[in-house]
């Protein structure tokens, strides 16, 4: 499979090792709650991963209960 952001799911998990693999499963909540949308944001942009129209859409839809 393909990931959206480039790569396969494959190559990403051979080169992350497992104990790596297994603290990230455990602790995604958290480390989700703790990203600042801005600054997760501006970096997408600047890596040409998402466009300023994309981030307007996801802005809006972030601030919907």
């Amino acid at each position: 499979a393909v990931r959206p952001f480039g790569g396969s799911w494959s190559r990403q998990s051979a080169r992350r090792p497992r104990c790596h693999q297994e603290a990230l499963k455990k602790n995604r909540v958290a480390l989700a709650k703790q990203l600042v949308l801005k600054e997760l944001l501006e970096h997408l942009i600047e890596k040409d991963v998402v466009t300023e129209e994309m981030v307007e859409t996801i802005q809006v839809r972030w601030k919907r209960p």
